[in-house]
């Protein structure tokens, strides 16, 4: 080898470790206990077993969304985060499952003052969910009222979520529509359709159903090539159900869906969830 050769092979060794010094020193313990707050603490995919999370790994969290907080972290998902944990850790065999779960309400709440939408939207889902965690007078037009505040700011879940609010009756059926005026049917298009673009595979599928059937929109609005393309989009993003939802809506409109694998398995539906449910979202 000439001396050029190695003059030129001992530069790029010590580029090398410079660049990789830069790196290691770009990685502030701040951001290390960023990444770990906002991190899956799970063991399972499962999100209704019992013990699905493990303890020792939900404490590590909770307390790394601790420190930033005590640290006047920037972030307001801190609080989101954190709310999550502490809604994690009653499945992670926590003795003191209300106080947890008050706590994670507050976080919620502090996320929301502080600009979260990812907290506003959790809050809502409290309220009016399958398991209501918050008490209401009036779940249905309050949970409505936070879904769309975070719609507003963009969220994609709040989006789908408030666009349900508008064209699903109050005991919470989708397929139990009242009639909405022609000005409700473009509000909920317009959110379905915003949500749809960021990537919301729910927002599709409902897009398919209001175009691809009289019974989900007035006549003005049938456009059945349109309903076909926005379930094939359901079907492409989707993992689980949403997935399988939309083949059966394909098959039905008569369309081939051999491209289509459908998994039925927690970890397929665990997937979906990242990017269609108010708390197990990334």
């Amino acid at each position: 080898m000439s001396r050029f050769s190695i003059k030129v092979a001992r530069m790029a060794l010590v580029l090398t470790f410079a660049a990789a010094g830069c790196r290691a020193a770009t990685t502030s313990p701040q951001d290390a206990q960023w990444t770990l707050c906002r991190s899956d603490a799970s063991h399972s995919k499962n999100a209704l077993t019992p013990g699905f999370y493990l303890e020792d790994e939900i404490n590590r969290r909770i307390a790394a969304c601790q420190a930033l907080l005590t640290a006047d972290f920037k972030d307001p998902d801190v609080h989101f985060y954190l709310g999550r944990l502490l809604l994690q850790s009653i499945y992670g065999g926590k003795e003191k499952t209300h106080e947890n779960q008050n706590k994670a309400v507050q976080e919620f709440r502090l996320g929301r003052a502080a600009g979260s939408t990812k907290a506003t939207t959790a809050l809502a889902s409290l309220i009016d969910g399958d398991i209501p965690l918050i008490p209401s007078k009036n779940p249905w037009n309050e949970s409505r009222a936070l879904y769309e505040e975070a719609a507003a700011r963009g969220d994609p879940i709040a989006q789908v979520e408030a666009a349900f609010k508008i064209g699903a009756n109050p005991n919470g059926d989708m397929r139990d529509l009242r009639l909405p005026t022609p000005e409700e049917y473009q509000r909920i298009l317009d959110l379905l359709q915003r949500a749809s673009a960021q990537g919301n595979p729910k927002a599709d599928y409902y897009l398919g159903m209001f175009y691809a059937y009289d019974s989900f929109a007035d006549k003005s609005f049938k456009d059945v090539p349109r309903g076909v393309k926005y379930f094939k989009q359901a079907a492409r993003k989707a993992h689980g159900d949403i997935r399988k939802q939309a083949v059966d809506e394909l098959k039905h409109l008569g369309q081939n869906v051999s491209s289509y694998v459908v998994r039925n398995n927690p970890e397929a539906d665990w997937e979906d969830q990242r990017i269609t449910d108010p708390i197990n979202r990334d």
